[in-house]
């Protein structure tokens, strides 16, 4: 299991490249993150993701191999519920890192 040291070294490597638009609407680069260091959100936001991602894969199985029509619904709606909680979570994620585009990208996502 890799420590907070290192996690918080490979994020700041990979936010250190990305740029953001400024007051004037030019790319300024960013290079100082407030990580949220609250470990309770990450276990939360990714235990959401697995869960989301379980969802959708036995969601989509069973709806296949289901041959009554009501229960292919219902898989199907298992399955959309799970990819709501994947949007949310890649959303809360990219909320954590400031990484703006996937924030909205996902954002959208879960409201439509």
């Amino acid at each position: 299991m890799a420590t907070y040291s290192t996690w918080n070294s490979t994020i700041k490597l990979f936010c250190n490249t990305k740029c953001h638009n400024d007051a004037n609407g030019g790319l300024r680069n960013t290079k100082n993150y407030n990580f949220n260091t609250n470990y309770s959100d990450w276990i939360f936001t990714y235990n959401n993701g697995l869960k989301g991602a379980f969802n959708i894969f036995f969601g989509a199985l069973y709806g296949y191999v289901n041959e009554n029509t009501k229960g292919i619904l219902a898989f199907s709606t298992i399955e959309n519920n799970g990819a709501i909680l994947v949007a949310l979570s890649l959303y809360m994620i990219s909320k954590q890192l400031n990484i703006t585009s996937i924030e909205h990208i996902s954002l959208i996502t879960v409201i439509l």
